[in-house]
C-alpha cells in the first residue's frame, strides 16, 4: 500500500490553494472598494459571519446589509490588508483558511489586527466564502 498521493491530486491541491488565495485577494479588493456587487459574487448563498465588531449575519443578503452598514459607520474610510497563512482541505470541496488581517484608516482604533477563520466551499465549480469568524487581537 502506497501512502503517496497520485500526481493529479497534488496538482489539484495546488490549484485549489491558489484559487483560495485568489478568492481572499478578491475579497480584500471588493471590501476596500466598498463594492457590494463584487463582494456578493464571492459568497455562498448560505454564508454566515461574525464580524470583527462582533456582529453576526446569516445568509448572503444579511451579510451584504451588515457589510454596507459597517462601511457607512464603523469601517468608513477603513482599508484592510489580508494574507492567507494556512489552507487546510477538509474535503474535496471544503477548506478552512486562516487569514491574517490589518485595518488602517477610519475610526477602528480598537480593532487593528487579527485573524479570520474562513470556511470555503466549491459552489458551481468555484471557491466561495461559506463562513467567516473574525478574531481581533486584544
Amino acid at each position: 500500500m502506497s501512502l503517496k498521493k497520485p500526481v493529479h491530486e497534488g496538482q489539484q491541491l495546488r490549484q485549489d490553494e491558489e484559487a483560495i488565495v485568489a478568492l481572499v485577494a478578491a475579497r480584500e479588493m471588493a471590501w476596500n472598494a466598498g463594492d457590494t456587487v463584487a463582494y456578493a459574487q464571492l459568497l455562498t448563498e448560505d454564508v454566515d459571519i461574525v464580524s470583527a465588531t462582533g456582529r453576526p449575519a446569516r445568509g448572503r443578503e444579511a451579510v451584504l446589509k451588515l457589510y454596507a452598514e459597517q462601511h457607512a459607520n464603523a469601517f468608513d474610510g477603513v482599508r484592510t490588508h489580508t494574507k492567507v497563512t494556512l489552507v487546510r482541505m477538509i474535503g474535496k470541496e471544503v477548506a478552512l483558511a486562516d487569514v491574517s488581517y490589518a485595518l488602517e484608516g477610519g475610526k477602528v482604533d480598537s480593532i487593528r489586527r487579527g485573524t479570520m477563520a474562513m470556511v470555503l466551499r466549491k459552489d458551481a465549480g468555484r471557491w466561495r466564502i461559506a463562513a467567516i469568524r473574525s478574531i481581533p487581537e486584544r
